[in-house]
């Protein structure tokens, strides 16, 4: 009679243990064989346009003494002032029914450019800077402050940027009506830097970034 010789146990375990690591091994690879991503996006039918017929382009920020301006805290009246955003029409949000040509407010960037920040002199590098109106390179060591709807800007050394679904703005009914975004700005002094009687000026540009 033949008899049957069986391996040790510790063998037979290592066969399952290895069977087992195999059948893992093979469901994770057919978990992961493909993949398949998809991709949307939106044309809208034109870019956004600044109308310079119906948008502020000087804003007199009024007078101070360079006594009050040596308080940082110490800010002028605010003035209101608007930019006319036309050539596009915007929706409030990007789960409004889809219309096409429009362009959602969340992937509007309105993008702003201090024009005189390496002007030497002490500045506030959140605000926007004054110059010497009669020495354009050099700081009136004041700065001028803007908020775009209620909520101010802050300059980064020369730049800001405002996505237009952050700032509570209305959309116009069409393209041609437009949409009118609120500003308002304002001068105070700097920390530490005695203010430059005279007569002053800042500039900045507005641009458009789709995101």
């Amino acid at each position: 009679m033949c008899k049957l010789t069986l391996p040790p146990p510790s063998v037979l375990s290592l066969g399952l243990v290895t069977v087992l690591g195999l059948g893992s091994a093979v469901a994770q690879a057919a978990a992961s064989e493909t993949h398949t991503v998809d991709f949307t996006g939106r044309i809208y039918q034109s870019g956004c346009q600044i109308d310079n017929d119906n948008s502020d382009k000087t804003v007199n920020l009024g007078v101070a003494s360079v006594a009050f301006l040596q308080n940082e805290d110490n800010k002028t009246v605010e003035k209101d002032f608007k930019l006319k955003i036309t050539s596009c029409k915007l929706l409030s949000n990007a789960d409004a029914e889809y219309e096409a040509g429009a362009i959602p407010l969340e992937l509007v960037q309105l993008t702003f450019e201090d024009k005189k920040s390496d002007a030497t002199g002490s500045k506030d590098p959140n605000a926007l800077t004054a110059v010497k109106a009669d020495a354009e390179g050099e700081s009136a060591q004041v700065g001028i402050h803007i908020k775009l709807n209620q909520k101010e800007l802050t300059f980064n050394s020369g730049s800001s940027k405002a996505k237009l679904s952050e700032y509570s703005i209305t959309p116009g009914e069409s393209a041609e009506v437009g949409t009118t975004v609120p500003f308002t700005a304002w001068f105070q002094g700097i920390k530490d830097a005695e203010p430059v009687a005279g007569n002053f000026k800042g500039q900045m540009t507005v641009g458009f970034e789709y995101l």
